[in-house]
């Protein structure tokens, strides 16, 4: 069986999501949707156009083939086009670190940019990340 579905969705916003183009979405406990609160969460998609908590915020899925606007941090690192975008834990995306770690890894630049800006981006499904020592 085929589905014909679109990567652009709505869904009942459990926060004020008025102000949070860009920003990554979970699921709260009422499945209604808010901010990433995890830098390992799996975002849901990325907000297109957010709503007052309780009304309809639309939101674009990871796969959505085409470019996006996703929210930077306030301090980013080297943020280029093609470079790796990983989640922060309140929804905003940085640089992928050099330092070790596990990262969730969410969308790809397609432009460069500094902190607190939005940034055009190809959405990616996340996925974590594993920076070894000394790379």
């Amino acid at each position: 069986m085929i589905f014909r579905e679109t990567a652009i969705a709505q869904g009942k916003s459990g926060e004020d999501l008025r102000d949070k183009e860009g920003f990554f979405l979970m699921r709260n406990e009422s499945d209604d949707l808010v901010c990433s609160t995890s830098t390992m969460d799996k975002p849901v998609g990325v907000v297109h156009i957010g709503a007052d908590k309780g009304s309809p915020t639309t939101y674009l899925k990871p796969g959505f083939s085409g470019i996006v606007a996703v929210k930077l941090g306030s301090a980013p690192g080297t943020v280029k086009e093609s470079t790796d975008l990983v989640l922060m834990a309140d929804g905003r995306v940085k640089a992928l670190p050099t330092s070790a770690g596990t990262y969730m890894v969410v969308a790809t630049a397609a432009e460069s940019g500094e902190g607190d800006q939005l940034v055009k981006a190809v959405l990616r499904h996340p996925a974590p990340v594993t920076v070894a020592a000394g790379s």
